[in-house]
């Protein structure tokens, strides 16, 4: 059932949505609680990747339009 969820959301959404981030973080943990790690490490790996492609994108995204941006930046 989870693979079909994590296989709508990436047909439909981008790869660095929060959502599908957030999905993966949440079968990671489902999975964790019912004692399958492996399958909760994979999506929990599967989580930071995604949040990892979106920090990228957005900061070449940032580069682009010649906005400076330093880890100390408040928002």
């Amino acid at each position: 059932m989870s693979s079909l969820i994590i296989c709508r959301q990436e047909s439909i959404l981008p790869a660095d949505d929060r959502w599908l981030a957030e999905t993966h973080y949440q079968l990671g943990l489902a999975h964790s609680l019912a004692d399958n790690f492996d399958e909760a490490v994979k999506h929990l790996e599967s989580a930071v990747s995604v949040i990892d492609t979106r920090i990228k994108n957005n900061a070449e995204k940032l580069k682009k339009d010649e906005i400076k941006v330093t880890e100390d930046s408040k928002l």
